[in-house]
Parts: C-alpha cells; sequence; structure tokens
C-alpha cells in the first residue's frame, strides 16, 4: 500500500471520528439540538451492546444533565452513577463524579454532604495534569463544582472564573456565564453563605448585568432565533436581578421575553420554565400594586397568570414524579395554589366579596388535603367550599370553640387565617407583610357579627402567626367563653407549639411558655375535611396496645425509663403488650395504640419510620394501604411530628397520613425527647385520664403540671395533639372477688365472735 493511500485511510478515519464525535448526544446537546439529542439517545439505550463505551458514556452523561436542567434530580443522579460504573479508569472520572454528586446535594439543599464532596472532588483533583483532558470537561467540573459550594465554606467565584476559562464551545460558556450572575445575585440578595452580608449593590449589580450579557450574547450565537430554553434562563435571571434593583418594570419586558422564548410554533417545550416565567411576572404585578405603581388591574392580570400556569405547573409534577421515587419539593416555590390565595386575599380586601372567601378555602385544601394528583379538583368548586365553611361554622357552634385555618403563601409574601367563630366566619391577616396590614373583617354566614377589638397589651411573641391573629381574636375569645382551639395547620407554621413562644433562636432552650396554655385547650389538624368531621362523638376505649420494640439486641438505643411506666399505668387500666406482630396490631381498627420506641426519617424523601429493629420498621408510605378508622396513636419517638413538606406544601408527617386514613387522634413530638422524662409525662398524663377527663384536655392539665413544677419547656412542650378527643376507661374492678372476700372476712369475724361467746 503506497503512502499516498495509507495518508487516504487516515484521514479518513480520522475524518469518521470527529464525524462520530459530531453525532453523540452530549455533542448534540451542546450545539443546542436537545430533541434531536434525546432521539439519538433513545437509539443507543435500545440497542446497547451495538454501540461503543464512548457512545453509551455520552447518552449518560447528556441524561445526567438534560434532567439536571429539567429538574429531575434523583434521575440525574441515576445516569450520573451509570456513567461512573463505564467510564471511572482515571482521577478526573472520580473527581467530575464527585464534583456531580455535590451538586445534587446541593439541589437538594444538603449543604454538608455537598461540602463533603467538594472536597473528595478536589481531593482527587489536585495532582491531575490537564494535558490530555478535553478543556470542556475540565469546564464543566469546575462549574460543577462552583455551584455545589454556592452554601458551604468553600463558597467561592474562583471555580466559576475557572470554568468559564476552560470553555471551550458558545454552549458550555453562556451555562457558566449564567452560574456566574446567579453566585452575584445571592449576594444582591443579601444572603452569602446563609449569613447576611453587605455588599457594593452597584459594582456587583453591574458585574452581574455584563455576565447575563455575555450569556445572552453566546446562546444567540447557537440559538439566532432565541427559541431556547438557554434564552429563557438567561431572561428569567436577569428579571430577577432587575426586580432586586427595583426596576419591576425592566424585570416584566424580561419575564415576557424568558416566556417567549420558551414557545416555538405554539408549543411549549419546558414546562417548568414556563410555570417559572409565569410566576414570576404574577409577583412583578402584585407588587406593583402594593406599591400603588398601578391599579387593581394589576391583581386580576396577576390572577389570570397563575391560572395559566397551573396546567403547566402540574404537567411538570408529573414528570418529575416519573423520574424520581422521592415526592417533590415545591422547589423554586412555583405553587400556584399557595399564590393564588394571596391574590384572592387582595380581591377580598378590595371588593368584600364572600366568593373570594370561599376560593381561598379550597386552595388551603389543595395545599393540605390528599387528593393533589387527582384530575377532579372538587376544590374548585365555590359551592363545595361554601359548604366546608358552613360545616365549620356549625362545628364552632355545637362545641362554643374557634377554628383558625392558616393559609401561607411565600412569594408574594403573605400569611392569612380564616376563623371560624360561634356566629362569624372571617379573614384575617397574621403577616408581618406591611401589605397586608390592613385586613377588613365581614359578616359571611351570619346576620350577627362582633367587630374584634384591638388588643392593645403586646405579648412576647416572635411569631407573626402567633401574635397577629390572636391579638385580633383574644378579646373576642375570651368574651365569648370559648375555651377550645381547633388550629388546621399549614406547612409554614408546622413545629409551632401555639403553647409556646419562641425567644430568640430556634433551639427548644430557646421556648418558654405562652398565656394561651393557660386560658385554651388547642387541638391540631391537618385539613379541614378532617376536622369536619369531628363531631362525630368521642371513642371510648378499654385498653392500651402496647408496641415497645425490644432494642437490646439491636443498634439502637434500649428504652429503659419507657417500659417501667406501665407497671404503674396498668394499675389503672387494662394493657396489652405486643411483643411480636407489631405491624398487624398498629393498623388495627378501634385501638387505642402507644408506641414506645425510636422514630427516624429518611433522609432524601418525605418517609418516617418507627423503628421496631434493626431491619425493620413501620413506614410512613404504608399507612396510605390502610383504614385506621377508630384507633388513636400516642407516638412517644424522637420529632414524631416532623415530617418533610410534599408537593403543594401539604405537610408530611405521621399525624398527617394518620388522620386522613380515619385514624381519631395522634399525639407526636416536635423534638427528641428524652427516654425518663417521657416516662414520667407519659405517667402523670394517664393519670389525668384515669380520672374521667377527656385527652386533650389530659394531655393539657399534663403540661400545666409540669410547667406549674418549674419543669423545663424542653422537657414538656414538645407534645402535640391532632385530630378528635377521646376517653379511657379505667380497669374494671373483679366485684366477685371483692364481694367473695369481704364474706369471708365477716364470716372469720363471726366465728371469732362466736368463740369468744
Amino acid at each position: 500500500m503506497s503512502k499516498k493511500t495509507i495518508a487516504l485511510v487516515l484521514a479518513l478515519f480520522f475524518k469518521s471520528l470527529v464525524i462520530n464525535a459530531e453525532t453523540l448526544p452530549l455533542e448534540i446537546f451542546w450545539q443546542g439540538k436537545t430533541a434531536l439529542a434525546l432521539k439519538s439517545t433513545q437509539v443507543i439505550l435500545d440497542k446497547k451492546n451495538n454501540y461503543s463505551k464512548l457512545e453509551l458514556a455520552s447518552s449518560y452523561d447528556f441524561l445526567a444533565d438534560y434532567h439536571l436542567d429539567q429538574g429531575h434530580y434523583e434521575a440525574n443522579l441515576n445516569f450520573a452513577n451509570l456513567l461512573f460504573k463505564i467510564k471511572h479508569q482515571t482521577s478526573f472520572d472520580s473527581a467530575f463524579y464527585y464534583a456531580r454528586i455535590a451538586n445534587y446535594y446541593h439541589c437538594y439543599i444538603n449543604p454538608d454532604s455537598s461540602l463533603y464532596f467538594s472536597i473528595k472532588a478536589q481531593h482527587c483533583f489536585k495532582n491531575i495534569k490537564k494535558i490530555g483532558i478535553d478543556f470542556n470537561s475540565i469546564a464543566r467540573y469546575y462549574s460543577y463544582l462552583g455551584n455545589a459550594a454556592r452554601n458551604t465554606s468553600l463558597r467561592s467565584l474562583n471555580f466559576l472564573d475557572s470554568a468559564i476559562l476552560y470553555s471551550k464551545n458558545n454552549f458550555t460558556k453562556a451555562i457558566n456565564h449564567r452560574r456566574y450572575a446567579t453566585f452575584l445575585l445571592d449576594e444582591l440578595s443579601g444572603i452569602s453563605n446563609g449569613r447576611k452580608i453587605k455588599v457594593n449593590f452597584k459594582r456587583v449589580y453591574l458585574n452581574c448585568i455584563a455576565h447575563l450579557k455575555n450569556a445572552e450574547t453566546l446562546a444567540t450565537l447557537i440559538f439566532p432565533n432565541k427559541k431556547s430554553d438557554l434564552h429563557s434562563r438567561i431572561y428569567d435571571m436577569w428579571s430577577l436581578v432587575e426586580r432586586i434593583n427595583q426596576n419591576n418594570a425592566l424585570s416584566t419586558r424580561l419575564n415576557e421575553k424568558a416566556r417567549t422564548s420558551l414557545i416555538d410554533k405554539n408549543e411549549v417545550y419546558n414546562f417548568f420554565e414556563y410555570a417559572a416565567s409565569l410566576h414570576l411576572d404574577a409577583s412583578n404585578k402584585l407588587n406593583q400594586y402594593r406599591e400603588k405603581k398601578g391599579d387593581i388591574n394589576l391583581v386580576y392580570v396577576a390572577e389570570k397568570l397563575l391560572q395559566k400556569s397551573i396546567p403547566y405547573w402540574e404537567g411538570f409534577l408529573k414528570e418529575e414524579l416519573k423520574f424520581s421515587s422521592k415526592n417533590f419539593d415545591d422547589r423554586y416555590n412555583l405553587n400556584p395554589y399557595a399564590k393564588l390565595s394571596t391574590i384572592y386575599f387582595e380581591l377580598y380586601n378590595y371588593t368584600h366579596k364572600i366568593e373570594y372567601l370561599y376560593k381561598i378555602q379550597g386552595l388551603s385544601d389543595i395545599t393540605k388535603n390528599t387528593d393533589n394528583n387527582s384530575d377532579k379538583r372538587k376544590f374548585f368548586n365555590i359551592q363545595y367550599n361554601q359548604q366546608t365553611i358552613i360545616k365549620l361554622q356549625k362545628l364552632s357552634q355545637k362545641k362554643n370553640c374557634a377554628i383558625i385555618n392558616y393559609i401561607a403563601s411565600y412569594n408574594p409574601s403573605n400569611l392569612m387565617a380564616i376563623v371560624s367563630l360561634p356566629d362569624t366566619t372571617m379573614l384575617l391577616s397574621c403577616s408581618g407583610n406591611e401589605y397586608a396590614k390592613n385586613s377588613s373583617y365581614g359578616v359571611h354566614l351570619s346576620g350577627i357579627f362582633i367587630i374584634p377589638e384591638k388588643n392593645s397589651y403586646p405579648k412576647n411573641i416572635f411569631f407573626d402567626a402567633y401574635n397577629d391573629c390572636f391579638k385580633n381574636i383574644d378579646f373576642v375569645l375570651q368574651n365569648k367563653g370559648i375555651k377550645t382551639i381547633h388550629i388546621i395547620t399549614h406547612s409554614s407554621i408546622n413545629g409551632l407549639n401555639f403553647d409556646l413562644v419562641l425567644k430568640d433562636t430556634f433551639s427548644n432552650q430557646a421556648f418558654k411558655e405562652s398565656t394561651l396554655i393557660k386560658k385554651y385547650n388547642i387541638l391540631y389538624h391537618t385539613n379541614a375535611n378532617t376536622l369536619s368531621n369531628y363531631h362525630s362523638d368521642s371513642p371510648i376505649y378499654t385498653s392500651i396496645d402496647i408496641i415497645a420494640p425490644d432494642y437490646k439486641k439491636t443498634n439502637y438505643p434500649e428504652i429503659i425509663f419507657g417500659k417501667t411506666f406501665l407497671e404503674k399505668i396498668s394499675e389503672f387500666f387494662k394493657i396489652e403488650i405486643n411483643e411480636k406482630s407489631h405491624l398487624q396490631v398498629f393498623f388495627q381498627k378501634n385501638k387505642l395504640i402507644q408506641f414506645i420506641g425510636h422514630i427516624e426519617s429518611h433522609e432524601f424523601s418525605n418517609e418516617q419510620m418507627l423503628i421496631i429493629n434493626d431491619s425493620e420498621s413501620i413506614n410512613s408510605n404504608a399507612i396510605l394501604n390502610y383504614d385506621l378508622t377508630g384507633s388513636s396513636y400516642l407516638l412517644n419517638g424522637c420529632a414524631s411530628n416532623i415530617g418533610k413538606n410534599e408537593m403543594n406544601n401539604k405537610i408530611n408527617n405521621l399525624p398527617n397520613y394518620m388522620l386522613n386514613q380515619n385514624a381519631t387522634a395522634v399525639i407526636s413530638t416536635l423534638w427528641p425527647i428524652d427516654d425518663e422524662e417521657n416516662a414520667v409525662f407519659l405517667e402523670k398524663f394517664y393519670y389525668f385520664l384515669s380520672n374521667g377527663l377527656v385527652s386533650s384536655e389530659a394531655l393539657r392539665q399534663t403540661k400545666l403540671y409540669f410547667s406549674n413544677n418549674n419543669y423545663p419547656v424542653s422537657m414538656w412542650g414538645a407534645y402535640l395533639y391532632y385530630g378528635n378527643d377521646f376517653y379511657l376507661r379505667k380497669k374494671e374492678t373483679n366485684y366477685f372477688v371483692k364481694y367473695l372476700s369481704i364474706g369471708i372476712f365477716c364470716i372469720i369475724g363471726l366465728f371469732f365472735i362466736y368463740i369468744k361467746k
């Protein structure tokens, strides 16, 4: 073979390599052709054995990045792991992998894990010789690491400086310029590394805009028509920056550009980003109205924008649940239902139309109830919501109690409450937000309405929900002789015990007793539907089923004092100690079940687990498979009340699961409790039950007992009562034995009298 022929063959060979590289899914993605990259990836994955390791690695790499962009974090992790399995020959492969994992934990707001893997990534990378490594891969390594370090002690712009320096294609450069702007946005917000900071605002602002302009220029080289997800993300970020700079008009225009860049031939190709754009525009409109830069029409426009976002938001949720074993967190706060509540609050204040209160009630039920995924949304029905309000009103009349249903939206910021009293229902602002202070009261369900008098004497309370709501109704409650308050919680106040007030930190040592515990018996509920069934008769239990796992042969600390009180309460009540078949007992109907053991929350999912032993647990998700009608639960384990939030801000904790499955009552705890102190607390609680007190009042009297005897708040303040009341009947005395003993005693007495005669 001649030299000319050999040269031609080699040229064709190298050309084929170039063509192959350009047709790899990752390379196609970098050209901005996402749809084509997805199609190419599907072809490769359908017949893996027919393709090279390079092509398979490119597919996994692309899918990891694609799902990261889409917010499908667990899918991102899954494909990053698959990539590492087939490509982990070098130290750089490991460094790149750990940087990706660190970024994954950053997305899940887990700074400790993000810091740990960031350090591992740097350790692998420090001795690497960069010669021979693709510069774009190095740029991506620095980009992941820079983003992952945002909320850790490693936070530094040096990572992204390096990412921009090594970027060798326009796509990677544009992404890194935008990420650089994200860092600067943190500083413009006055927040860095979890701490408030002071910055030269103008300098940082101009620097941020410069990076966004660079990103836009590079993105336009790839997409001349400016129809791309990349453009949308750049404009969305730019809009936020201008909003912080109080330039709402420019922010709105940029937001409109972000939205239009996501539409190509009347088709939206990124539901999440499109919903985000609608949300930001709605927030801008509402803020302009609140700042008196426009009339009420701005609020109506904001309402339409949020309503328009609902199908795109829900479409994204369905996609997320396909790719994630974890229930969806409300990422970037794009929950349209909570934000619509704030819109309707403003419209109610402006128009005083009762329909807006009914709409707020319905939206509250959507965010708190279990049929979030149902296609039939009865909560959008005005008549249905009106009936719910009427049910609560009638319950308030029948029981002479108050019902406070909290509804919150973080952005636009507002916290409100629908308050039902025996003769009226009203909508109150409970927010420290200056725009929400001037809430009005109105007659809703009866012709009788007593205007709440302004309570002038202050309370030493730092929770807006606590202070701004109760200061408006405390006088009315006292005047009406109301002693019981039912509170329907919301994720924003989950973990708030109204028996306590907060001093200056969020540790349990920072709590002290509130004035309310002396006045009211407070019960908690997870949604209006479960509360509306409250007026059924309180069940009467004749025995207690005890689930007390034996931890002697496990890795869990043994519960010692938790079992000693059983002997004492057995003097008053019939108890059944279950050594086996804990699961069967736990899910039975019409039982009073006392769990004494360890409770854990899963680190990355919404699950909580009642620990039986090293390998067995009662999983919170399993509760959804059972009907718990008539059963009540005392969960005396560590922080049994603190779950994580599901999509739409619904509280996902054990009480919520159990009450939605028809449990009568759940007593749970806000923080880890000491075994010995818990035993002492329970003994006193059962003592009050033995005296005939209803269960919620027995819990309140137990708290008051320890408070009055100068026990620390951390000992008794963690316990919350959810649901309906119940009674516990004392153990029946065996009268036959009693009378037989008396008879024998009398016979013996008569016998001795007879002998003396």
